[in-house]
This record gives structure tokens, sequence and C-alpha cells, in this order.
């Protein structure tokens, strides 16, 4: 049973049937620790993938990394691997210049992870030093992934594996993905991991186009946005946000998932851009269980192909921003999308917007109480005048750069 559908069984209530073998610990502080060196620079582009598809095969590997660079992404965010088995892929990922965050699910989940083992940092050292010199003379490798979707009640142990993997490699990053709007909070408090990474999947089956509530997570009362905000209110500013991101279905009674649309795929990416995320992850790369995997789906992974190369120009401005309380407002139909984001010291203010209906393309109006300059798309270099119409696709987004309109042409459109 692969690791998400794990989690959705703990989100659906399904606990004992799907946490045997967990443990719950006292909780003990730890001092923060900065953010790993590769971390510093990066914005991953890739999929999520499960590494018990390729056993370690090489030729396998090597295919799904010319694949995906042909799609323009760069990063595999593994789950499910063995430590010695699957060591050997990082030589293929180091020949081909791509990136790889592993999860030794195989080795934590008998050496780390049931209530027998210990919750103590020795034995989170013990654990994690054979897993480190395995991998850690790779410079593909990008970081270890302590857990995917941890239970609250393991927090504890979460803290502690992230502890042991920084102490034994700091260059890289220590991280999980966490989901759950009770669960991300505590246990990033907890385990301070040099990335806030989570999983959002807005595209539940019973749920409308462009309808956005997270009923797939059993949320009723939040969408995207607000899910986003609500787990995310606990992180700094200057810690990565990385997004996972819904390409898939799931079969898994009142909270499944439908296939999103195209436009429902480029409308995620650019909500998450507009709430400060700077790390994207599409879930999943291959067919399995009752996802359909992006590259049996071309449609979608054109998509996420024409998003990175939209994006990449973008990484280092990205990078530069944070989010902000918001400067403006939008009109136009289907409850249109706009945020603020700034460089640390608040000289340079971006606005990103929009289009949330993903059925019909719609100008959009944008305009600020306080702000009273021009509105530059950072793709495109155009200029327009805040109050003018300004044409977007259907779930398509963009980024405006606040400018002075005594510098600039302003276009009205």
């Amino acid at each position: 049973m692969a690791t998400k559908l794990i989690i959705v069984c703990l989100l659906t209530g399904a606990i004992a049937a799907c946490s045997k073998g967990v443990t719950t610990s006292v909780e003990i502080a730890s001092p923060a620790i900065g953010h790993a060196s590769l971390v510093d620079g990066y914005v991953p582009l890739g999929v999520f993938e499960d590494a018990n598809i390729y056993g370690g095969d090489t030729v396998k590997f090597e295919a799904m990394l010319k694949d995906l660079r042909a799609h323009g992404l760069d990063t595999v965010l593994f789950t499910n691997n063995v430590a010695a088995r699957d060591a050997q892929l990082l030589d293929v990922s180091d020949r081909m210049g791509m990136n790889v965050f592993m999860l030794p699910t195989h080795d934590l989940y008998r050496d780390w992870w049931p209530d027998k083992v210990p919750a103590n940092i020795q034995t989170a050292r013990a654990v994690a030093q054979p897993i480190v010199d395995l991998w850690s003379k790779h410079p593909s490798l990008k970081g270890y992934v302590v857990i995917d979707e941890p239970p609250l009640k393991l927090r504890q142990k979460v803290k502690l594996m992230v502890q042991a993997f920084r102490e034994l490699d700091p260059s890289r990053p220590a991280i999980m993905t966490l989901i759950g709007k009770n669960r991300v909070g505590p246990i990033f408090e907890a385990a301070k991991p040099d990335v806030m990474q989570i999983d959002v999947y807005p595209a539940g089956k019973g749920n409308p186009p462009c309808d956005f509530t997270m009923t797939g997570f059993a949320y009723t009362d939040v969408d995207f946005v607000s899910y986003i905000r609500g787990v995310t209110a606990a992180r700094q500013a200057t810690t990565p946000l990385w997004i996972i991101m819904q390409t898939h279905s799931f079969d898994a009674g009142i909270h499944s998932l439908r296939t999103p649309s195209r436009a429902e795929v480029r409308m995620q990416h650019w909500l998450a851009v507009g709430e400060g995320a700077t790390g994207f992850y599409w879930f999943v790369y291959s067919t399995q269980q009752s996802w359909i995997g992006l590259k049996d789906n071309a449609e979608l992974y054109d998509e996420v192909a024409d998003l990175a190369r939209r994006t990449r120009p973008l990484n280092t401005l990205l990078l530069s921003l944070h989010k902000d309380d918001d400067h403006f407002s939008i009109s136009g139909q289907g409850d249109p999308y706009v945020s603020t984001l700034v460089t640390p010291d608040d000289t340079r203010t971006y606005a990103v917007a929009v289009n949330r209906d993903c059925v019909q393309a719609q100008k959009l109006t944008i305009t600020s109480d306080d702000l009273k300059r021009s509105l530059r798309d950072v793709e495109t270099g155009a200029i327009y005048a805040l109050g003018a119409d300004i044409e977007f696709q259907p779930g398509d987004g963009k980024v405006f750069e606040v400018v002075d309109v005594a510098h600039v042409p302003v276009l009205l459109r």
C-alpha cells in the first residue's frame, strides 16, 4: 500500500486500519537550525513519484529523467525508497544533472517508526547514519524527506529524525510532506524543517469546474487558498513554501478526487505562486492504484510543461518575494483572485492575479486604494494602468510589478 493511500485513510477516519506500527512520544524542544545551503536559490519544478515502481532499475529511472527534462522539469520527489536498493539511482541523476529528494520509507518504517524503537536522538542518529553514508556522496541528492503526511502523534519522532539528518549532513535540507488543518502547523513547529512542504489536492470528485473546495481532504469550509493560508500561518517568510498539487484522480468514497482539467492545473499553479510558493510539484508521475499519472495524460503533462517553461524565468524573482497584506482588489466573473508579494525591504511590490473561471476567458480589472502607479506584466513586459481591462485565459494567472508611471508608457487594454 502506497504512503499516500495510507494517509488518505488517516484523513477519512480509518485510523485503526492505517496507523499500525506508529508511535507517540513526549515532545521536547530543539534549537532551530538555519536553512540548508542547497535550498538557497532553488525553485524545484518537478513530480512526486513512488520509488517502488522502479525497484532500483537504473534504465527505467534514466528514461523517466529524460522524459521529465523534455517537459522542462528538473526534480523528482520520491517516496518509498529503500536506501541500499536506490543508491544506484543517484548515479544516474548525478550523470544527468537532475535533482532528487529521497524518502527512505523502508528503512525508517523498519528501524524508526515502530513503537518499540525508543524516541531519542541517539537512536535517530544511528538509524539515519547508514542512509547518509549511502546517499550523501551524490550531488544530485537535494535533500532527505523524513516522512510523507505524518499523523500528529508522530511529531516527536519526526522532529528527532529531522535533527539527525541535519547533524549528519548539514548541507542538505531535511523535510517532510505535511497535510491536514490540525497537523501541518503543530508538526512544522515541532520539527522546524528547512522547507514547509504541503499537499494540496483541490479537485474533489463532486466539485463542479473551478470549485476548489477541499472536499477531497474532507474539508467543506476551506478552499485551495484558505487552506494554504490556514496551515502555513506558522511559517516564517524566510522559510520556503513548496506545494505538491493535483493532476490525478483518486477513488476513496465520499472523499474521492476527480482528474482536474487543464485550466484547473493552470489555476492551481498560479494560485500557489500568489500564496508565496517557490517550489512546485505535481502528483503523480506514474499510473498506479486508481491514479492516472502524468506520463499517461498528455494533455495535463503538456500544461505542466508549459507552466515550467513560463515559471523558470521567474525563479530568481519569486525567491526574492514574500506574501504581504493585500494592496489590490480585482473584479470580474467567477471570483477572480489577486494577492500581493513584496521584496524583503518593501521597495518593490507585485500583484499576482488569477482568473478563477477555468471555463471562460475574460477581462479582469485590478485596482488599489493606496497604490496609484501602473502594472508591468513580468512575462511579457506589457504595461497596464490600474483599472484597465486585462485579458486572462481560463484558469490563467499573471504576475505584475508595480511600476512608476513616469518612467514607462501606459497601455490601456
